[in-house]
């Protein structure tokens, strides 16, 4: 029922807002007269501003007031609407706040032109602050008014009954012309209390409020000297405590405490504190916490801390004993142990153990793992390395997953891509989709290559280029039982892999003698071509050991075999060949011997 009644109160109120549209021209400006006098004065927006170098603020601060027509009001961003923030170079990030606390979030890369930024910087602001119609819906349905209350209270009958239609419209009268009030542009206004005098006299505190300034929370000095807790407006200078150090305002200088360090507004210098230093606005400088310093907004400069170091986005370095977590990075962040950055990494990362980021360019490092969407350039983790895009290397000790790599993936053991372009190493594993490059490992699985294949073992759905090793196995290459006759031996029998421009074989030779018979066990591999329809050409290189039948654990002699293999198929099934060589002694009683050979018979399929 209370939806149905605030349904009705909506359409209730486009109904009116329709036939007011439709009145005569002559009471259309004297309603609008009305309207205008009766308009409230536009409400503030409230914006906190966090910009890097590169970008002109003045500039970004006139094209906001410009587009939204609005006064702006510069904040601390706990209190701000629009927030904008500087996360790498020419990248920023626009945050909109509505009042029932719902946050839309943006990230954009603008132009290197200051003009142009300015404008694209305003209208995405605009884009996320004038979508109004969302928050309207959603506080008619958090809050309905009391109306609303009255008419879910009162009976059915009462609900029921038509209002009187209202009396007709007395007759248009023509008003009397008037001026257009003179547009006003929007105003700047500064947070209170940003700009506060700076007291010639210096402050010393005991514990606040014992202090010799009178409400010194609310003023600004160039000294502050403090022993247990200092709590003031601003420092254009230096404040030090022995405990507890509390800085409300923008700051220029150093702060020093000994246990508890916060400013909670943007601080041009540095701040430090054996055990923990804390800031909530912009800082151009360092931070050095003893075990914590945590800054809630951005740094340009450095951070350091003993333990753990936490930050909105960092253009500079940061260092931490055991834990970083930040937002971005575009210099250096390292951490003894874990270091995590939430959105883009520019420069170099580093965790002693973990290493965990979003999109990385440059080189991220780990002791044992290493995690990021994108990488442009490296990802090296100790142990294992994932990464959703690769343009550049990934490299791990035991193994890598990747979507997809343009470069180098290099793993001790195994590496899994959904596509390479370029090169895949590993010891033992690799396995894509696609490979258009090369492929190495001992057992190399992949589904299209368009490139190379090179191990023991290759298999493939299909293969445009060549698979190199002892088994090669793919839907448009060839497995090839042998059987022929050879000036070494009356009988071979061999197994043959073909794909692509390769071919690898196997097999075993029987040579008759009288009172001891000698077995021969071969292998080789060479290059396959097809200049014509039917033709087969193997050039190839083949090794041979040869055992005396009675004596099978010491070879007689072993030989390298330079052939030429000629083929021609006789159909799908049958294959016939013959062809000739070389026959190069290497171990045996005419060891370097050098003769001719020749062999011919039948390949199967």
């Amino acid at each position: 029922m209370n939806t149905l009644v605030r349904v009705a109160v909506a359409l209730s109120w486009i109904i009116s807002a329709s036939l007011a549209a439709a009145q005569p021209t002559g009471s259309g400006e004297s309603s609008e007269s009305a309207v205008s006098a009766a308009a409230p004065a536009l409400e503030s927006v409230q914006v906190a501003l966090y910009l890097g170098p590169e970008l002109d603020p003045e500039k970004i601060k006139a094209a906001l007031a410009r587009e939204l027509g609005r006064p702006l009001q510069l904040v601390q961003p706990e209190r701000a609407a629009l927030q904008i923030t500087s996360v790498a170079s020419y990248r920023v990030r626009v945050r909109y706040q509505t009042k029932l606390g719902d946050e839309v979030i943006r990230t954009v890369d603008v132009p290197r032109d200051a003009e142009r930024a300015a404008d694209v910087i305003a209208l995405m602001s605009v884009n996320l602050s004038r979508d109004q119609t969302s928050e309207l819906i959603a506080s008619l349905r958090r809050n309905p008014t009391a109306a609303d209350a009255a008419s879910v209270d009162g009976t059915a009958e009462a609900a029921a009954e038509p209002e009187p239609p209202p009396p007709p419209p007395p007759p248009p009268v023509a008003p009397e012309p008037k001026k257009a009030p003179e547009a006003k542009p929007a105003t700047i206004s500064r947070d209170p209390g940003s700009e506060l005098p700076l007291e010639p006299v210096p402050n010393f505190s005991l514990f606040y409020p014992l202090a010799s300034h009178r409400d010194s929370s609310n003023k600004k000095f160039w000294l502050e000297a403090g022993f247990a807790f200092s709590n003031i407006g601003a420092i254009e200078g230096v404040a030090f405590n022995h405990a507890v150090l509390n800085v409300r305002r923008a700051s220029r200088g150093v702060l020093y405490a000994g246990f508890f360090n916060r400013i909670q507004g943007p601080l041009r210098g540095v701040q430090i504190s054996p055990i923990y230093a804390e800031g909530r606005g912009l800082l151009r400088g360092g931070s050095l916490g003893g075990v914590l310093s945590w800054q809630r907004g951005p740094i340009q400069g450095w951070q350091v801390s003993g333990a753990a170091g936490v930050s909105g986005s960092l253009r500079g370095v940061g260092v931490s004993g055991v834990f970083a977590k930040r937002q971005a990075v575009e210099g250096i962040s390292i951490a003894g142990v874990a270091s995590w950055v939430s959105e883009d990494v520019r420069g170099l990362h580093v965790g002693g153990v973990f290493a965990k980021a979003g999109n990385v360019r440059g080189i991220s490092l780990s002791g044992v793992g290493h995690v990021a969407a994108d990488v442009e350039g490296f990802g090296i983790g100790g142990v294992f390395s994932a990464a959703r895009d690769v343009q550049g290397a990934t490299i791990a000790g035991v193994a890598t997953w990747s979507r997809d790599v343009r470069g180098v993936s290099f793993a001790g053991v195994a590496n899994m891509s959904r596509e390479v372009n370029g090169v895949a190493v590993a010891s033992l594993f690799n396995y894509a989709q696609r490979v258009k490059g090369v492929s190495f490992a001992l057992v190399n699985v992949a589904g299209r290559v368009d490139g190379v294949q090179l191990g023991l073992v290759n298999v493939a759905r299909e293969v445009k280029g060549t698979a190199v090793g002892l088994v090669s196995l793919a839907r448009n290459g060839r497995v090839q039982p042998l059987i022929y006759t050879s000036s070494e031996a009356p009988l071979h029998l061999g197994l043959k892999f073909a794909v692509g421009y390769a071919y690898s074989e196997f097999g075993a030779g029987f040579k008759p003698r009288a009172g001891n018979d000698q077995l021969l066990l071969e292998g080789g591999l060479g290059a396959r071509f097809q200049p014509v329809a039917g033709l087969v050409l193997e050039p190839g290189l083949h090794y041979s050991e040869t055992y005396d039948r009675g004596h099978l654990s010491e070879r007689d002699h072993s030989d390298l075999h330079y052939r030429m293999r000629v083929g021609y198929r006789l159909g799908d099934l049958v294959e016939v060949f013959a062809g000739g060589g070389l026959r190069h002694r290497l171990y045996g009683s005419d060891r370097g011997s050098v003769r001719a050979e020749g062999f011919g018979g039948v390949a199967f399929f």
